[in-house]
């Protein structure tokens, strides 16, 4: 009989994490895995046999962990969070801006293709300082592993910036102007 009711207190911690940890999902943010002691009323020792547990379930198989640079582990719910809104939350956890930044900018020239708006990574879910982000621009054309990057503008000063591995000048000047000009100009 305790045996029966110690696997039902882990299933009911089991539970508490799994609900967390997609209430959180839906908010954008990641679970740190050692926050999961506090907030699901999980004894220390038991978050990892537990997180281990919910790969026998069918129903937690949206459950994704990833790490940080450092070596801290994070908990999202795939269903709530694409795998590249992780990409670019654990970049900003690694606090490698330029390397985001050009990862973003790579990965919307070649997937979509389009060229990236500079003023982008001043928005959320980025939120890089204006003055910052002008001194990372800066400094993309000094660094040899970014030399594919390059910047365009729109007639309007739109500043625009894309991959020369996916894309011309060309293309990603007239997208740019496309973007900021030309579809609000056409009927």
């Amino acid at each position: 009989m305790g045996k029966d009711i110690a696997i039902f207190d882990d299933m009911l911690k089991l539970k508490e994490a799994v609900i967390f940890i997609r209430k959180e999902s839906i908010k954008g943010n990641l679970v740190a895995k050692n926050s999961l002691a506090e907030t699901a009323g999980i004894e220390e020792g038991e978050v990892e046999p537990l997180l281990a547990r919910m790969l026998d379930f069918p129903e937690f198989i949206e459950l994704k962990r990833v790490s940080d640079s450092d070596g801290n582990e994070y908990i999202y719910s795939a269903s709530e969070m694409t795998d590249r809104y992780v990409e670019i939350l654990m970049g900003l956890k690694n606090k490698d801006l330029l390397k985001l930044i050009a990862d973003t900018v790579r990965y919307e020239s070649k997937k979509y293709p389009r060229p990236t708006r500079a003023d982008l990574f001043t928005k959320k879910p980025y939120s890089i300082a204006l003055d910052e982000l002008k001194e990372l621009l800066d400094s993309l054309g000094e660094e040899s592993d970014y030399k594919d990057l390059k910047f365009t503008e729109a007639s309007n000063g739109t500043r625009f910036i894309y991959s020369d591995q996916h894309m011309t000048k060309f293309y990603a000047t007239k997208l740019a102007e496309w973007y900021e000009v030309l579809q609000y100009e056409i009927p």
